[in-house]
């Protein structure tokens, strides 16, 4: 069965939610973020993504994937 959209973009609040409930574990907060990171991947592969995550539901910037403010910037570039 496949996820939908909405459910990856809930899963990312989720995830950030536990990584941040996970100060002490630096491992387990690893393992966080690589889900994070794939849960990233499989919305932009959809092709669909359309609602930036609010920064709650962001990871700090050093654990976000680097995939992810080129995907929103080429989706809604700067204005002069």
């Amino acid at each position: 069965m496949a996820v939908s959209l909405l459910e990856l973009e809930e899963r990312l609040g989720q995830l950030a939610m536990a990584f941040r409930r996970n100060f002490d574990d630096s491992l387990k907060r690893q393992q966080i973020a690589a889900d994070y990171c794939d849960t990233v991947e499989s919305l932009i592969q959809s092709g669909q993504w359309k609602n930036v995550p609010p920064p709650e539901d962001q990871l700090p910037d050093e654990f976000m994937p680097t995939s992810f403010l080129p995907y929103w910037f080429r989706k809604y570039p700067a204005r002069p």
